[in-house]
């Protein structure tokens, strides 16, 4: 019955057409990126967004609401998060840029891509240095305990492929510290075609 009535309105009362299904996909796409980069510098450091509460009052309110938003998976689904809008986004972006560009954040970044990279070639993740495997194991804890519906699943996937996409991100952040920096971030978040996930 409902199913006839539904099939008997106007295409345009449905609100579903072509463009309007490829804009929620680009969203999706889009907040997952982000969403995945915050995972990636929280497990990087566990106090990185502790220098938020120094800026201005504005900004403060504008990111309490996206972590805020965060927290209640609003970022993650788009049907419900009409507050995480493209100003939002880009807000974070330069948030992220910030956070990135920070002396010790990036020497840390840089440490650990140096070090993975060099004792992934002997195909041994025990011989990374401790902060190598701390960020490792926090971005597989966050990424799993974010992305629910990937526990289920978590046995079959080989950790060394959370591990990929957590240096993938890395490597994302780092690029985000040369002088083209924000330019990289924006281009990976709005532009490019790949999402580094499962």
């Amino acid at each position: 019955m409902i199913s006839e009535k539904l099939y008997n309105l106007p295409a345009n009362h449905l609100n579903v057409t072509p463009n309007h299904h490829k804009m929620h996909l680009k969203k999706k796409f889009i907040k997952e990126k982000i969403d995945i980069l915050l995972i990636s510098l929280e497990s990087l450091d566990l106090y990185s967004f502790d220098y938020i509460s120094r800026l201005d009052t504005k900004t403060f309110q504008d990111i309490s609401n996206i972590f805020t938003i965060r927290k209640c998976n609003l970022l993650r689904d788009i049907e419900t998060n009409a507050k995480c809008c493209f100003e939002c986004s880009l807000l974070l972006i330069s948030i992220i840029h910030q956070i990135v560009t920070r002396t010790h954040i990036h020497q840390n970044i840089t440490y650990i891509l140096h070090d993975y990279c060099h004792n992934n070639q002997k195909s041994h993740i025990t011989s990374t240095s401790y902060a190598t495997k701390q960020y490792l194991n926090r971005f597989k804890y966050k990424y799993q305990k974010i992305y629910r519906y990937y526990q289920d699943k978590s046995n079959s996937i080989q950790g060394k492929q959370l591990y990929n996409i957590a240096v993938a991100n890395l490597y994302i952040l780092h690029l985000t510290c040369s002088k083209e920096g924000l330019y990289i971030l924006y281009k990976y978040i709005y532009i490019s075609p790949f999402l580094i996930s499962l």
